[in-house]
């Protein structure tokens, strides 16, 4: 006679997992994924401070190096002026008034090499530069006349000179804007060419065109 053994049925809590610890193991993945979502807004957010305060300190440092274009402006009048109280003066290059006669060489911006490369500039021209700001910023100027060569120049060529400089007309004072051209006077025009050296390598150049 053979006896047949029932088989133990489960308990119930072994049979089916207990719904408290399905919610714990949910719980913990979706805390996972919650902190690894905010280190990732953190990271964001830390970066776009960084990024914010570095546009705000270059604004800064161009907005200064702007300013302070206008003191070598200022200057390189004063360089013009003592040449032009000598008009012959003009027609000749003078470094230490840092000054061209002629029109001189640039890059593809329009920045006359001297102060686009900066090399040799402090050599070449020893009276042209000068500092602002407690040193933080140096201001470095250039005064070109719009003339092909050195000498004197003309307004338009013609078989005494083809040395054709780009001039500005000149009212006679007195005299009316309809007044015959007799009236008028042509000039050779000048550039001032400023650059501004600030921190982080920062440049800014300002040109100024005029006639005398």
């Amino acid at each position: 006679m053979t006896m047949r053994r029932r088989p133990t049925p489960l308990p119930p809590t072994a049979r089916h997992p207990s719904p408290v610890r399905l919610q714990r193991g949910a719980v913990l993945y979706v805390a996972m994924v919650v902190l690894v979502a905010l280190a990732l807004a953190a990271l964001a957010l830390l970066r776009s401070v960084d990024v914010l305060g570095l546009v705000a300190a270059n604004l800064s440092f161009k907005r200064s190096a702007l300013s302070a274009t206008d003191i070598g402006t200022a200057k390189a009048m004063e360089k013009y002026q003592a040449l032009a109280a000598v008009p012959a003066d003009l027609l000749a290059d003078s470094a230490a008034n840092c000054y061209s006669a002629s029109i001189l060489d640039a890059d593809s911006h329009g920045v006359p090499n001297p102060l686009a490369s900066m090399s040799t500039f402090a050599t070449t021209y020893p009276n042209c530069q000068l500092t602002t700001n407690g040193g933080s910023e140096t201001i470095s100027f250039l005064i070109d006349r719009q003339c092909p060569t050195a000498g004197a120049g003309v307004a338009a060529m013609s078989n005494s000179s083809n040395n054709v400089c780009a001039v500005g007309s000149k009212q006679a004072v007195g005299t009316a804007a309809h007044s015959p051209p007799g009236l008028f006077t042509t000039k050779p025009i000048y550039r001032i060419t400023i650059r501004t050296d600030g921190p982080r390598n920062s440049a800014s150049f300002v040109q100024v065109i005029f006639k005398s």
